[in-house]
Order: structure tokens, then sequence, then C-alpha cells
């Protein structure tokens, strides 16, 4: 097997020194045209392939950008679909392409101090935040530092480059669709109280009730997740009329304790209760009967993410916010 060729082969090769070969590859230093094309030459049929920590070296780079998690083992949840799976594709087919590798990171959004060790340690050149709290320390934290960052979902905090999908239209038209039957008789569930999106649902769920010029029930909202207290809501809502009804949960798990919830109880879905909830899923279509959800094109998500951020590190002029469309699959939980 053939030895990895060295950047002291291709110098003598060249007939240059190794710190010429350097400056040709960096593009930095005054060489010129005819040596930069004679050592162009000779990497090109030694098929020199630099050693990234070198390269980075020569160009002060790391080649790297950081995907941060939370250490929380509850918001792992992301790992029960594939949205984790498609979204991270995404960052990698447009990385792979310019020579970059994907760093899994982690942070408290409540306690940024992590999070500013990690940069300082110069491990990666940028960062893409998996979620959007609201008022998040650590967006907070990343614009003081000007250090390079993207956000997957809106946020509200201004100047921020994120990525989102039209969520608020969406849900608008569900909450449309829905009371064509159910009038206001919609319960909307999700899990995480910090989500700034799910302040977005809220606002869009309301404003489509009032558009049809239907009152908005609080008492039909629940964002949370404690046990107890779901329950209760769900208990509250089914019990307090007999006409149809309608239920849309925005994440997994609302979802799943929703489905278990109505099975236990034998209520009937669609006939009783319709069910529709975010983020599809091909197990979605296995479920009797199958749920209606909404696509959002996660993979391309991950790619705009990967492309903004990328731009951002090298100063490219970008968007604050790039925004996706969703497709509604409507099936067999919904009439």
């Amino acid at each position: 097997m053939r030895s990895k060729v060295t950047i002291s082969e291709v110098a003598k090769a060249a007939g240059v020194s190794t710190t010429t070969v350097s400056r040709v590859m960096s593009g930095t230093g005054r060489i010129s045209e005819l040596t930069r094309q004679r050592v162009f030459s000779v990497i090109e049929q030694l098929d020199y392939q630099p050693s990234a920590i070198a390269k980075g070296l020569i160009e002060s780079k790391t080649y790297n950008i950081g995907l941060m998690l939370s250490p929380k083992t509850e918001d792992y949840n992301i790992y029960e679909n594939n949205f984790f799976q498609l979204f991270l594709q995404g960052i990698v087919s447009v990385l792979k392409k310019y020579q970059y590798d994907v760093v899994i990171a982690y942070g408290d959004e409540k306690d940024p101090r992590a999070l500013e060790k990690f940069i300082k340690r110069q491990k990666v050149e940028g960062l893409i935040l998996i979620k959007s709290l609201v008022d998040s320390q650590n967006i907070i934290k990343l614009k003081q530092m000007s250090f390079p960052f993207v956000v997957v979902g809106e946020p509200n905090i201004p100047d921020v480059n994120f990525i989102d999908t039209n969520n608020s239209e969406t849900m608008f038209e569900l909450t449309q669709r829905l009371a064509e039957t159910c009038d206001n008789r919609i319960a909307l569930i999700a899990s995480d109280k910090e989500l700034y999106s799910n302040a977005l649902h809220i606002e869009s769920y309301k404003k489509a009730l009032k558009h049809r010029k239907l009152s908005v029930n609080n008492d039909y909202i629940y964002i949370g997740d404690d046990f107890f207290n779901r329950q209760v809501f769900l208990d509250n809502f089914i019990t307090d009329s007999k006409n149809d009804k309608s239920i849309i949960t925005i994440d997994y798990n609302s979802l799943l304790y929703t489905i278990n919830f109505l099975r236990e109880r034998d209520i009937k879905i669609p006939e009783e209760v319709q069910i529709v909830t975010f983020n599809d899923n091909q197990l979605l279509t296995l479920f009797s009967p199958s749920i209606t959800s909404v696509e959002m094109p996660v993979r391309e998500m991950g790619e705009k993410a990967a492309l903004t951020l990328l731009n951002t590190i090298n100063n490219e002029e970008t968007s604050d916010g790039f925004i996706l469309e969703n497709t509604i699959m409507y099936r067999e939980s919904t009439r």
C-alpha cells in the first residue's frame, strides 16, 4: 500500500520550499503565478491530501461547526421521530462540499457558561442552535461575543439569523379547517413552555378563531408536560361538551399521550374527536386511524442552516431569517 504523500515530497518535486507549498495552498504570501501553477500541478500529480489539522493551522480555521443540544435527557425527544436525523443529513450534505465537519456540543439554555467555555476552546467556527427559547441566554451570549451562529426556529430576540417554517400560517389554516365542523371546540396541546414557537402557535390559533368570529376559550389551551395536569386538561375538554371536537398537538409526546388518553376512554377518532399534529413522521401513516400532520422540509432546514452559518463565518451578506413552506398531510384522523 502506497504511503501518504507528504508536503516535503510535494516541495521537492516542485523545486520549492515547504513554506512555499503552504502559502500556495492557503492563498497567502507573494507567490508568482508560474510557481503557483507548478505547485498545483505537482499536488494533482501526486494526489496530495493535506492533513485537516495542518490545513486548519495554516488557514487559522478548525473546519468545524457545532450543533448545540441540551444535555437534559427529556430534551432528546427529537430522536423519537425523524426530525433530528433529517436535519443532520441536511447539514452534512452542505458541509462536506466545503470540507467542514459537524461537532455535537452541549449547553444549558439557561446557563451560557458551558457555551462560552466551549467557544473559548476554539473547537468550532460557528454554532447551530437546535431550538429557540424565549429570551434564550445562549442567543444573548452569542450576540455579545459576536460569534457566528444560526437558530432553528424564529427567536423573540432581534437581529438573529434563523431558519424556520411558516408555522404561523399553517396553524391558522389548520384551525380554520377544523373550525368548519367544530367551531371553537379545538384544543391546543404542547409540551414545552419555554419554546418561543409555542407562543406563536397560540397567537395564530387565536387569530384564526377570531377571524371566524368565534370566541377564544383559554381553557382549551395547555402547554406543559406535567402528567396529572395534562390529564385533567383533557378530561375537562372532553366532558365540556358532547359536540364535535378537535385536538391539535404540537409535538410527538403530546400526540402519543393524547391518543392513549382517548383510547383508554374508548373515544373514537375522528368520529368524536379529530386529531392533528405537527412534525410529520412516516409512522403516523401506520396508526389506526392514520394521523393528519404537518410535513416540514426538515432536510432543507438543515441545508439552509449550514449555508447561512458558513456565509456568516465568511462575512458574506445573509438575511436575518429564512422561512420555508410546510405541507399539511390530511389523513384519516380528520374529516
